[in-house]
């Protein structure tokens, strides 16, 4: 059999809950196993985890995207909006003075 070479497409999720994808350009047949070997090592040291189907991660209509993420600025966990074909990520702020306001992590 010849050295012939193939791209090979990794997609999952990050622990904040961002999606990803990796694609590996002229990965050869014949170290297809250490090839595979050494992805799955570098995607346990980055701590991410394999999409899952719809139906296991609770996700109705969009699957494919996370059902939260967290706030770079507060640390809490953001749920994502959206409206027609935009979307948005936010969590709720409560202020000192008991006021409530929304974050987009920005």
């Amino acid at each position: 059999m010849s050295d012939r070479t193939f791209d090979l497409q990794v997609s999952g999720y990050t622990k904040g809950g961002y999606a990803f994808t990796l694609t590996f350009k002229d990965v050869s047949w014949t170290k297809l196993d250490e090839s595979l070997l050494w992805i799955n090592g570098q995607l346990t040291k980055a701590d991410v985890s394999p999409g899952q189907p719809e139906a296991a991660n609770g996700l109705t209509s969009n699957p494919g995207w996370p059902d939260t993420k967290i706030c770079p600025i507060h640390k809490e966990e953001m749920t994502r909006h959206e409206k027609g074909k935009s979307h948005w990520w936010s969590h709720k702020v409560i202020s000192e003075d008991g006021s409530e306001t929304w974050c987009r992590g920005k």
